[in-house]
């Protein structure tokens, strides 16, 4: 207006009117993620050249030539699996427009260090643009084989058959749970990480010392350490304060795959100069970061994992692949780092901002991820195994020891597994014990214990304490699932006196008192192997003459093996003696009931009158009796031949014709029976 050049009225017209502003340019080019990774790595290298006093100038407006990595079908395939809704539980949109959960990928050779494929997230576009694979995010358990196993092995401090005891510990202020709040015992290494078990995790992550296992964990590819993690047991269950970055995690389990041997991941090849003139290439000095044994271990235990473990679901790739889970407390995250000898693929999920929410059963997606780039990928390839570099040996173990077995190991304790040669277990099971129990009461058994069986049982080496009120996770008084299994401490309180043995006592002797007749019952006779008959006389010396005190004698077995009827008959008794019996029962173990008692005098043997003398003078004679245990036979042929030879019974006289004495024979009893 001051300068002539419009009117009043046209200048205020100019500003009622709106200004439109077109926005920035929509970038248009392919695979976007990818590039918009290359344009970091490439100014990190231009700065590090020291060529440009600008490097993003350069980068921008130099004509630089760029040669990368990027295979174009591999990154469509990943690209369609994360922009496919079905990979995701329920999708919302947050208030920027940003499709909720989010993911990233990342797909690299292990033995070349090329990545072959990089997405960031889902939907890419104006305000979709993060490189999520560059995002630090809680790992969970995914963090378990960097932090402590794979240093543990390497260290030569355990290996996939060492045992380590999932039971309630004590960390000072520490009292780590598992996912599901239970403890399952005695378990080997590899158990431990097929299941991710977090206390075995953090007790083994204590024998390495986290120093340790954060200085191989940074060696591998860990690039997100902070100060506030040092010390820190449960960062090995991805505790950590800033988290880990999915193309950490990428070159860390390529390590895994290249036989411990570490290739720095690259998207850039080489890059020129507008001339033509290379002023960069990618020539990699490879560090050996673990030896190829340890490598191959934790490679044989995360292939447990893909097939019958936390991601067993991956067996349906069709080929060896080994992976390793990540799910944190909350479920906020989800991870799966899987590998083969061609590819290593680390995927995760999430929402961008925790407090949107959490994904239940989180690793879930990214292994449905997983599964089908993995397939695609390596449509066309061979199925290549991971191969044993050799001094390595499969030894059979006990699995609740992690020793050689010990006769005492029950079948389904014993199974096998890898160790290095010359650090194989040479002693046997200190854990396993045999002990001869109630079969009542489960307690250790007594002599008075009817039924005893011999099991075997665990003994721990090291005690736990069962949860109390500083678990916070889970109810009072939790203990290992293998408690059950462990030795009992006390006695039997069930049977702690000789058991009730038979009853019903009677004693009956035969007519001469030569024998006695046992019978007895007894109620129950289910565990019982058969019965003992004990005898004693009221005198002192067993003979059943008595002595000149009295004293009686101590009871003597009269069966040597024993008997399996109700009924004994004692024959090596004498008439007119008093005896005291008792009789017990034995059972199936060999222990002897309390007694049934009787006693019993034998009857008294009486002469009869003789039978009168034969007329030709000759009398034949025959007599028979039963002594001990067996029959005395006395057989008399006495012949009578005038004056010389008398008959029997007839009375011998003197020189006075007086009767001298009488020889009887007896073939008649009178009884006489007393009560």
């Amino acid at each position: 207006v001051e300068c002539g050049y419009i009117s009043i009225k046209e200048a205020e017209q100019a500003k009622q009117e709106t200004i439109e502003l077109s926005g920035l340019p929509q970038k248009t080019y392919k695979h976007p993620y990818f590039i918009d990774y290359v344009e970091v790595e490439a100014r990190k290298i231009l700065t590090e050249l020291d060529i440009f006093d600008d490097p993003l100038l350069a980068l921008n407006r130099s004509g630089l030539r760029i040669y990368t990595t990027l295979n174009p079908e591999i990154q469509q395939i990943v690209e369609d699996v994360l922009n496919n809704e079905k990979y995701y539980p329920k999708t919302i949109v947050d208030d920027k427009g940003k499709l909720q959960p989010q993911a990233a990928a990342v797909l690299a050779e292990p033995e070349t260090g090329h990545i072959k494929a990089l997405v960031g997230g889902r939907d890419y576009g104006t305000h979709n643009q993060d490189l999520r694979f560059l995002s630090s995010r809680q790992p969970g358990s995914s963090t378990k084989p960097v932090l402590t196993y794979a240093p543990a092995m390497e260290e030569k401090i355990l290996f996939p058959g060492s045992v380590l005891d999932d039971a309630p510990a004590d960390f000072g202020n520490y009292f780590p749970e598992n996912y599901g709040l239970t403890f399952k015992g005695l378990v080997s290494v590899r158990e431990s990480i097929v299941h991710s078990y977090n206390v075995p995790a953090v007790k083994a992550y204590s024998m390495v010392t986290p120093k340790v296992g954060m200085d191989y964990a940074r060696k591998l590819g860990i690039t997100t350490f902070d100060i506030k993690d040092e010390g820190i047991l449960s960062l090995t269950l991805g505790g950590f304060t800033y988290g880990v970055r999915p193309i950490d995690m990428a070159q860390v389990f390529a390590v895994f795959s290249n036989k411990g041997v570490k290739i720095p991941l690259t998207t850039i090849l080489k890059i020129e100069n507008h001339l033509g003139q290379e002023i960069y290439s990618y020539n990699p000095k490879p560090e050996i970061v673990l030896s190829e044994t340890t490598a191959y271990l934790i490679t044989d235990v995360l292939k447990d994992v893909a097939q019958r473990g936390t991601a067993g679901r991956l067996s349906g790739v069709g080929r060896p692949i080994a992976a390793k889970t990540g799910t944190t407390s909350d479920n906020k995250d989800g991870w799966l780092v899987s590998y083969t000898p061609d590819y290593v693929l680390s995927t995760w999920i999430g929402y961008d901002l925790l407090t949107m929410g959490s994904i239940m059963n989180a690793p879930r997606y990214p292994i449905n991820m997983s599964i089908d780039i993995m397939k695609k990928v390596h449509e066309g390839l061979s199925k290549r195994d991971f191969t044993s570099p050799g001094g390595i040996s499969r030894v059979t173990i006990c699995s609740k020891s992690g020793l050689r077995p010990s006769e005492h190991c029950p079948e389904e304790h014993i199974t096998s597994d890898l160790f290095p040669r010359g650090y194989e277990p040479r002693e046997t099971c200190n854990v396993h014990v045999s002990l001869k129990v109630c079969a009542e009461s489960g307690l250790l058994s007594t002599e008075f214990c009817p039924e005893v069986e011999e099991k075997s049982f665990i003994q721990r080496l090291t005690p736990y304490t069962p949860t109390d009120h500083r678990w916070k996770g889970g109810t009072v008084g939790r203990v290992p699932a293998d408690a059950a299994l462990e030795a009992p401490a006390e006695t039997c309180d069930i049977h702690t006196e000789r058991s009730l043995g038979p009853a019903g006592l009677t004693l009956s002797s035969s007519p001469d008192g030569k024998q006695v007749t046992l019978s007895w019952y007894h109620p129950d006779t289910s565990n019982i192997a058969g019965y003992i008959v004990y005898r004693k006389t009221a005198d002192g010396d067993g003979d059943g003459n008595g002595d000149e005190n009295g004293n009686g004698d101590e009871y003597k077995r009269l069966n040597q093996q024993l008997i399996t009827v109700n009924i004994f008959i004692d024959k090596n008794v004498k008439p007119e003696t008093s005896y005291d019996y008792k009789v017990t029962a034995v059972n199936i173990n060999g222990v002897e009931s309390l007694p049934v008692l009787g006693s019993i005098t034998t009857n008294k043997l009486e002469p009869v009158p003789p039978d009168p003398p034969s007329e030709n003078g000759d009398d034949n004679g025959d007599e028979n009796g039963e002594g001990e245990n067996g029959n005395d036979n006395n057989n008399g042929n006495q012949s009578g031949r005038g004056n010389r030879n008398p008959p029997k019974n007839t009375p011998l006289t003197g020189l006075i014709g007086l009767p001298m004495f009488t020889i009887w024979t007896l073939k008649k009893y009178k009884i006489q029976n007393k009560k």
